[in-house]
């Protein structure tokens, strides 16, 4: 776990899986969810590249900010969005 957001309800971080570090959002109703496959679920393109961290959240829980890789390997920041 990395961040929490202000009540508490969702917590982000990473994890390592078959991938390797992989950034998760995790809240009571849901769970610790894989936030690349949560975006790509709510209609977020994500074939470019993967999210390995996340290291900020906002008050609300539904903006992430972390790190992520590019197709080149890079590492590039990103702000996400959840729809709601």
């Amino acid at each position: 776990a990395q961040a929490v957001s202000s009540d508490g309800s969702v917590i982000v971080g990473w994890a390592t899986t078959d991938k390797g570090g992989e950034a998760f959002r995790w809240t009571a109703e849901d769970g610790m969810q894989n936030l690349n496959a949560l975006l790509q679920a709510r209609g977020v393109d994500r074939t470019n590249g993967r999210i390995e961290g996340a290291e900020w959240v906002s008050d609300d829980g539904m903006i992430i900010v972390g790190a992520a890789v590019n197709p080149n390997g890079d590492y590039e920041a990103y702000v996400a969005t959840l729809p709601r």
